[in-house]
């Protein structure tokens, strides 16, 4: 993903609806005929990819341990980025689908181009190529779809190149073809299926060349579990619906070894589910997802998730996407259990306006937290609808609140 830039191809590829919406540096929308690899946001409006009713690929039947080797040499793994991120807004607001393997750099924190392994025998579905403008001119970016069998399907983005036999396919007739621009990128995606067997440990190309480039993104959906419970599923895609975390499909001793590097830098995630969530929704209250009011679009731009940190599940975080009040940022602040400042999003039932304050606002892809100015009204109108905007005044105080102005939300 993009971590620079937010890995927005991150998403997975691509691939895209069109017609949609892009945020430019002066905080408009841009709206535009296609799709890129660009970001979180443009993979909650791609189509569904993993249809493979015309590929011979065999069931899965009770099998999980179908990876056998690390995507990546193991030594060069630094961590591994868990489930359900939210941050360098406003790329990712809603909770990413795939953990991000992070390896070493170097001493300068340069990155170093490695490379990138087959982790099981399995079939490649899908190749997308990207051409680059933006920000490197003349680089390339790759992502593909794989499938182990019937029931299970993935991605992984962010490849700075392919081996020669998966090269020699990237080639006329495409899938589709199709630009983008999206604040610092821009560039140029052909999109190719094809149905290529590859062997557990066979070099597929590599990762890392590029400094969006040093995370690789890994998602895995598997159709045999439990569909996830999101408060609206009609929002999300078939796949969306049934992710799950890939490192469980690993054999035991390289499943024992991937979670231990589960976590952000050197600080390892220790609560439960140890690979993190990606769907926080709780029905009847605030927390998790919400989507712009009376869209008539499936699915549309990232706008707001109020939810608990992706690393630290005690923290409180808001993560503001599109909304034309709010400047895009993730604010994290520390949840009470009692009344109406800084309360925990689940406990938001009734139609009371709730405050926050004592902010610290992360914006961009600034790791850093500094104290906000301001503070933030939230009120859930009805089960499913909800407001939410900047506070009259910088700071909660004794109550007695008012907007200064709102969007009105939905699930």
């Amino acid at each position: 993903m993009k971590k620079g830039l937010i890995i927005g191809i991150i998403v997975v590829l691509i691939l895209a609806v069109g017609g949609f919406f892009l945020f430019n540096n002066s905080n408009s929308f841009k709206k535009y005929e296609g799709s890129g690899e660009i970001s979180d946001f443009q993979e909650n409006v791609r189509e569904d990819q993993f249809q493979k009713t015309s590929l011979d690929i065999p069931s899965c039947e009770g099998r999980k341990d179908l990876f056998t080797e690390t995507p990546i040499n193991f030594d060069d793994l630094w961590y591994i980025r868990p489930l359900g991120f939210i941050g360098e807004a406003p790329e990712h607001i809603y909770p990413t689908d795939h953990v991000y393997l992070y390896t070493y750099r170097t001493e300068e924190d340069a990155p170093i181009e490695r490379a990138f392994y087959s982790p099981g025998d399995m079939w490649i579905t899908e190749i997308i190529e990207d051409d680059m403008a933006k920000p490197v001119p003349n680089s390339k970016d790759y992502s593909l779809h794989f499938s182990p069998c019937k029931e299970v399907e993935g991605f992984f983005l962010h490849l700075s190149t392919v081996s020669d036999k998966l090269k020699l396919e990237i080639k006329p007739p495409y899938e589709r073809c199709e630009d983008y621009e999206f604040g610092r990128f821009k560039g140029h995606t052909c999109t190719k299926k094809l149905s290529i067997k590859v062997s557990a440990g066979e070099q597929l190309g590599t990762m890392g060349k590029l400094f969006w480039q040093r995370p690789l993104d890994f998602s895995l959906s598997d159709y045999r579990e439990k569909e996830l419970d999101y408060a609206n599923t009609s929002r999300w895609q078939k796949w969306q619906r049934y992710l799950v975390c890939p490192l469980d499909y690993f054999n035991a001793d390289l499943k024992i070894q991937l979670k231990s590097l589960l976590g952000e830098r050197e600080d390892r995630r220790t609560t439960n589910p140890i690979c993190g969530e990606v769907n926080q929704d709780i029905k009847g209250t605030a927390q998790g997802t919400w989507f712009v009011k009376n869209s008539k679009s499936k699915f549309i731009r990232p706008e707001l998730s109020l939810m608990h940190d992706f690393q630290n599940s005690t923290i409180g975080a808001m993560a503001i996407g599109f909304l034309e009040t709010l400047e895009p940022a993730v604010y994290y602040f520390t949840p009470t259990n009692s009344g109406l400042v800084n309360r925990d999003f689940k406990d938001i039932k009734d139609e009371n306006i709730y405050c926050f304050d004592n902010l610290l606002d992360q914006k961009s892809t600034d790791l850093h937290k500094k104290p906000s100015p301001i503070s933030i009204l939230v009120q859930l109108t009805s089960p499913t609808t909800l407001k939410v905007g900047e506070n009259i005044e910088p700071n909660c105080g004794e109550g007695s609140w008012a907007f200064k102005s709102f969007e009105e939300l939905e699930r």
